[in-house]
C-alpha cells in the first residue's frame, strides 16, 4: 500500500505559466528560464503523457474575445523539469518575474513607445498548476474554496483586451544585470530593487483599476524605495530632489538644465531632473492627504509646455537608477569596462582616471540610451562630450 502512494506522489507534477506573455526565444533571468512553450516542447525531455496533459490544459487559456492563444511562455527553476517546488523557489520565480516585467516596462518607456504594452504589467501574470498527467482535470483557486474542473470545461480569459504582450528586451544588459543580481544578491541594492519594482508592477496594472492618483502613489513609492531605503528622513520630498541630483545628474556626463527656485523654504539650483522629483513627491503628498485637485495634476508639464504623464516620466527615472546601480555593483557591463579601460591607458598617467571615468559611464550612457528621453523632455543642455585626450576618441 505504501509503495502505490510513493508511485502516485511522483506522478504529481506542476508547471508554472505566464499565458498572456509571448516570448520569441529563451531567455534566463537569475536562475528562472523563460520558455516559449512551443520551444519548451522540442526542447524540455518530458514525455508524451505529460505534454497530452499540457496541451489541453494551455487551450483552456484564451484572449478576451475569446481566442485561442497560438503562444505564452512557461517557467522552469530546477531540473528534473516540472517537478512540484517549495515556496522559497515561487518567490524566486516572483522575483524573477518582477524583474522582467520592470525591463520591458521600462525600457518601452525609454523608447516612447505609447502603446498597450507599456501600461500593462498585467501581462506578467504568473499562474502555478499542478496535475497528474493521467487526469483531466485542473484545480482553480476561487474566494473561499478551490474548484477542481475538467479540462475541456474551464477557460481562463486575459483580463485585457489587445494582443499578448511581447517584453521589449532589446536592451537585454538590464535584464542580464538584474539576473545577476538575483544570483550574487548584493546587499547595496537587492533589496530596494525587488521592493520598487514590486510597487512598480502595481503602479502599471490595468486589470485593478486603479485611478491614476493611486498609480501615482504607487511609482512615488516605488521611487522613495530606490533613493531612501537606506535612509531615515523626514523631509522626503526635498532628500528625492537631492538624491536625484546625486544619483543622476552630477554622475552623468550629459549636463542638465538648472531652475533656481525653493524646496522646502530653502532657495536652491537644482536640475530639472531634480525639481521634477520635487514635484512628483509632492503630488504625491496631495493625493494622500486628499487634495481635490491632484487628479489635475497627474502630467507633467515641460520646459517647452508639453504636457507628459508622470508615470511614464517615473519610469524613465527608475530605470537610469537601477542601470547605474546594478552597473555600480559590477552586474553586467564587463565589455563597457573593458573599452574605457583600453582608452584611458592611451592617456597621459596624470588624466587616466578622470578619463577612464569619463568614458566608462559615456559608454553606458550610450548603450542603454539613457540621455534621449531626457532630450524628450527638454531638461538637457548642449551636448557635452567625454574628455580626451590627444588623439583619443570616444
Amino acid at each position: 500500500m505504501r509503495a502505490k502512494k510513493e508511485v502516485t506522489q511522483r506522478k504529481r507534477l506542476q508547471v508554472v505559466l505566464l499565458p498572456w506573455l509571448k516570448m520569441e526565444k529563451k531567455l534566463t533571468v537569475g536562475k528562472v528560464v523563460f520558455w516559449p512553450y512551443s520551444l519548451f516542447k522540442k526542447r524540455g525531455r518530458v514525455n508524451q503523457e505529460v505534454f497530452t496533459f499540457l496541451d489541453r490544459y494551455v487551450a483552456c487559456y484564451r484572449d478576451a474575445d475569446d481566442n485561442l492563444l497560438r503562444e505564452m511562455t512557461l517557467c522552469t527553476l530546477d531540473r528534473p523539469y516540472l517537478r512540484p517546488i517549495d515556496e522559497e523557489k515561487l518567490n524566486e520565480i516572483d522575483e524573477a518575474v518582477r524583474a522582467l516585467s520592470f525591463a520591458s516596462i521600462s525600457n518601452n518607456a525609454a523608447s516612447r513607445i505609447y502603446n498597450f504594452s507599456l501600461a500593462q504589467s498585467d501581462a506578467f501574470q504568473w499562474f502555478v498548476q499542478n496535475f497528474d498527467p493521467r487526469e483531466d482535470t485542473v484545480v482553480v483557486p476561487e474566494p473561499g474554496f478551490t474548484g477542481i474542473y475538467k479540462l475541456g470545461e474551464v477557460g481562463f480569459r486575459a483580463p485585457f483586451r489587445g494582443r499578448q504582450v511581447q517584453p521589449r528586451l532589446d536592451q537585454d544588459g538590464l535584464v542580464s544585470g538584474l539576473g545577476a543580481m538575483l544570483i550574487q544578491r548584493p546587499k547595496a541594492v537587492t533589496d530596494r530593487v525587488l521592493r520598487s519594482t514590486e510597487w512598480f508592477r502595481m503602479g502599471f496594472s490595468t486589470t485593478t483599476r486603479l485611478s491614476d492618483e493611486a498609480k501615482v502613489v504607487m511609482l512615488a513609492t516605488a521611487l522613495e524605495g530606490l533613493l531612501l531605503a537606506d535612509k531615515r528622513v523626514s523631509g522626503k520630498q526635498e532628500a528625492i530632489a537631492l538624491r536625484l541630483e546625486e544619483d543622476i545628474a552630477k554622475a552623468s556626463t550629459f549636463s542638465f538644465k538648472t531652475k533656481k527656485d525653493k524646496l522646502c523654504n530653502k532657495k536652491r539650483t537644482l536640475s530639472l531632473l531634480a525639481w521634477w522629483g520635487s514635484e512628483f513627491y509632492k503630488l504625491r503628498n496631495a493625493i494622500v492627504h486628499g487634495d481635490t485637485r491632484a487628479h489635475s495634476l497627474v502630467n507633467y508639464t515641460t520646459a517647452g509646455g508639453d504636457e507628459v504623464s508622470h508615470l511614464w516620466t517615473a519610469a524613465v527615472v527608475m530605470r537610469d537608477l537601477v542601470i547605474r546601480s546594478l552597473f555600480e555593483q559590477q552586474l553586467f557591463g564587463n565589455e563597457i569596462r573593458a573599452a574605457a579601460k583600453r582608452l584611458a591607458s592611451r592617456a597621459r598617467e596624470s588624466e587616466r582616471e578622470e578619463i577612464f571615468r569619463n568614458h566608462l559611464y559615456w559608454r553606458l550612457e550610450q548603450a542603454f540610451g539613457l540621455r534621449n528621453p531626457y532630450e524628450e523632455l527638454e531638461w538637457l543642455q548642449q551636448r557635452k562630450p567625454p574628455l580626451v585626450s590627444a588623439g583619443g576618441k570616444p
